[in-house]
């Protein structure tokens, strides 16, 4: 562990909070904790090592200099299987505060294709991670942790143990992919353009940022049209079959699109693809390589330029009207993400009779109550918007 990633606090001097970026030039990291660095022994004068004992690090030998917390000094046992890069006994120097950190790697030694584990079936059909449990991840490894206080430099005291202190390590990573219809881009393509987004955690069930994804387009039917904004995106291919991109945090919008459509609140970090159907009323295979820690993961989903996905219609300012795909519920419901921006909705019945919404409207003006999938509404809306409907 780095001190320096414990003990600090961002000065914002430009009056944008990002603490995703310590490293923003627009802030200043401000250092919290003092001695970040030492010299070990004090003083030239004391000898680093006698009688057997004394200091495993000598700061006045050029080879070694400043001791920064919390810096390995020895390394005395490796794991098993033996692996120098991943020890399972070390040894630091606690600070002036009498703290001493490290970090423990659950990732280390955990084999994910072993027969019979969780991972025999969910690597196979990572659909499957999906339906993992957010709030309690299931348990994969256990780690003992005890830690010996001790000065052995001219020792008067015996060092100290702590007690046993156990470890779980919990499998949190899901990897979600959704499709939802976009607006067509060429005449008679009706469904032919579609968003995919791919959700991410790690295995911590933290937000994936900064995960290369491969996107790719076996076949002769579709082509890549663009990326989500701000995922480094490129098209790499003369056809337009292959781009690549990266996980960011997802935007507000995005995230309350995921909560929406999933039920609970966004923990991910989100990349997306923009894909052109380029024969209508025929599938086309998406594939999708991520490259884990863990290893490379490689999922396949089909888009049907057929029929429509989930539709996210973007409502400019004014009148709009269109087929809605989402599911039956109040109109109250469905429009409470755009509740702000909605001046009325209204519906016209198989009779001819027209239905309205208008919010702030009295109860008897309002006898639009419901809306259903397959209705054409008509809705007017102050400013542009994007209306997020949640899946049946």
């Amino acid at each position: 562990m780095d001190k320096g990633d414990v003990y600090y606090h961002l000065e914002d001097i430009d009056g944008v909070t990002n603490p995703f970026n310590p490293t923003d030039t627009k802030d200043t990291i401000l250092y919290t904790n003092p001695y970040y660095a030492t010299m070990i022994p004090a003083s030239s004068l004391i000898p680093a090592f006698i009688n057997n004992g004394g200091y495993d690090w000598n700061s006045w030998d050029a080879a070694y200099g400043p001791y920064d917390f919390w810096e390995f000094i020895n390394q005395p046992a490796q794991g098993i299987p033996d692996d120098p890069t991943h020890p399972t006994m070390v040894e630091v120097y606690s600070d002036n505060h009498g703290e001493a950190m490290v970090w423990l790697n659950g990732d280390w030694n955990l084999d994910t294709s072993a027969p019979g584990t969780m991972f025999d079936q969910i690597w196979k059909d990572w659909t499957e991670m999906a339906s993992l449990d957010p709030e309690n991840p299931p348990v994969v490894g256990n780690t003992t942790v005890v830690a010996t206080a001790d000065y052995p430099y001219l020792r008067k005291h015996q060092a100290m143990m702590s007690g046993e202190v156990e470890k779980a390590w919990t499998w949190g990573k899901e990897k979600i992919v959704d499709v939802f219809q976009l607006p067509p881009v060429e005449e008679g393509l009706e469904n032919g353009t579609k968003l995919v987004m791919v959700w991410l955690t790690d295995r911590d069930g933290m937000p994936a940022v900064g995960e290369e994804i491969i996107w790719q387009l076996p076949g002769n039917y579709a082509k890549i049209l663009g990326f989500l904004e701000d995922t480094d995106g490129v098209i790499t291919d003369s056809q337009a079959k292959v781009g690549t991109s990266v996980a960011r945090l997802p935007t507000d919008e995005e995230a309350a699109k995921f909560e929406l459509v999933h039920g609970y609140p966004c923990h991910h970090a989100v990349a997306g693809v923009v894909i052109l159907g380029t024969s209508p009323g025929v599938q086309s295979t998406l594939v999708i390589e991520m490259f884990e820690r863990e290893g490379v993961l490689i999922a396949a989903e089909t888009l049907d330029f057929e029929n429509e996905d989930m539709i996210d219609p973007e409502l400019t300012a004014g009148l709009n009207s269109g087929v809605y795909e989402g599911p039956v519920q109040s109109v109250v419901s469905a429009t409470s993400n755009i509740a702000n921006s909605l001046v009325a909705i209204w519906w016209q019945d198989s009779t001819g009779a027209w239905h309205a919404y208008q919010p702030g409207a009295p109860a008897w003006a309002n006898d639009l109550s419901e809306i259903a999938p397959g209705n054409v509404y008509w809705v007017n809306v102050s400013e542009n918007c994007n209306w997020v409907w949640e899946l049946s």
